[in-house]
């Protein structure tokens, strides 16, 4: 109890002391907008892409792609509280005898909030690491087999892992890349009745879990 009281008030004065301009050099907020590509396995769906048949069979998902838009501020010279918004989007079409770009579309939206922290937090290169909690507005299923059937998910908490690198183009913009790993497997797809599995039974849950990498613009004030 004595150990985490310490530690809040030293985070506490270290806080204030940066308010007042006095370590690091480096701006209190950042602005950046991303585009990304994320490797894929969501192994309830790709099971029923496999059951449902076809000629030749639609494609499993292993991909997806997503864009968006963080904001970050220093909340200590080390410490910085995060918020995001993100699109994604997985689709595999092939051209078979359900028809044309049969297959699965998964859409996720959501927002993040999470913390960084800069293990080096100045000069022309920056280096962080950090963790975020999201949730989802939106979480949809479209599958096209001849005809177009819409399912939703009902939400659950999305985390991620990540790693990040900055390049300075002077003192206000950088280009960034990053990479890390979102946990999203939420629960099953339903448009009123589950979507079940053909051949066990199961339902199909809505799953966007993978390796993420990014890269984008940032704008420090």
């Amino acid at each position: 109890m004595r150990f985490l009281t310490v530690l809040l008030i030293t985070t506490l004065f270290s806080g204030l002391a940066f308010a007042r301009g006095g370590e690091g050099g480096m701006e209190r907020t950042r602005l950046g907008l991303f585009y990304g590509y994320g490797s894929l396995a969501p192994t309830d769906v790709n099971n029923y892409i496999n059951a449902v048949g076809g000629s030749p069979k639609d494609n499993s998902l292993t991909s997806f792609f997503y864009y968006g838009g963080e904001i970050g501020y220093m909340v200590t010279p080390r410490l910085e509280l995060t918020g995001e918004y993100n699109q994604q989007s997985a689709n595999n079409p092939v051209n078979n005898s359900f028809g044309l770009n049969s297959g699965v579309q998964l859409s996720l939206n959501a927002f993040f909030a999470g913390l960084n922290y800069y293990l080096v937090d100045h000069g022309p290169i920056r280096f962080r690491v950090g963790g975020q909690v999201g949730y989802p507005t939106y979480a949809h299923a479209t599958i096209i087999q001849g005809s177009y059937s819409q399912y939703d998910s009902t939400f659950a908490p999305i985390y991620q892992g990540l790693a990040d690198v900055d390049f300075m183009l002077g003192h206000r913009f950088s280009i960034f890349a990053e990479g890390g790993y979102q946990y999203a497997l939420l629960n099953a797809l339903s448009n009123g009745a589950n979507l079940k599995n053909p051949s066990t039974g199961n339902n199909v849950n809505f799953d966007m879990s993978g390796w993420r990498w990014q890269a984008g613009l940032n704008f420090y004030f």
